[in-house]
């Protein structure tokens, strides 16, 4: 969806072609769902990864964007998804090594905030307890 999206100022008969991929997708699974389990534990975790300069060779050459990395992360608490992101890095890397740095530095940086939340609620709940 989000590398269609890029698109839709100037879109082309191969955009509109993955748009009824996508709704032909999406029809298809309507009555697929999703089964929650509690949790034994409650744990947070995050997976990273990093597209080093992905777009070289579709793009077009003079577009900056045609060597720019794509950054992608899922954030889960207990197995359940929270939050997941894909974008396209603001800088161009030299490395891949670089390209996943920075990645894990998005990551880390969303993720920091959601564990403080997790931390602040585990006191309060054991205040509350106690009580």
């Amino acid at each position: 969806g989000s590398q269609v999206c890029r698109f839709s100022h100037n879109s082309k008969q191969s955009h509109a072609s993955a748009v009824k991929t996508i709704i032909r997708y999406l029809s298809a699974t309507a009555d697929k769902g999703t089964i929650f389990v509690r949790p034994v534990k409650l744990s947070l975790e995050a997976n990273f990864d990093a597209d080093f300069a992905g777009l070289y060779g579709r793009d077009p050459p003079q577009d900056s964007s045609s060597a720019k990395s794509r950054t992608g992360y899922i954030i889960s608490m207990s197995g359940c998804y929270i939050l997941s992101k894909s974008l396209l890095q603001s800088t161009i890397t030299l490395s891949t090594a670089e390209s996943e740095y920075y990645a894990l530095s998005l990551c880390m940086r969303a993720l920091l905030p959601i564990r403080e939340i997790m931390v602040e609620m585990r006191l309060l709940l054991s205040l509350f307890l106690s009580i």
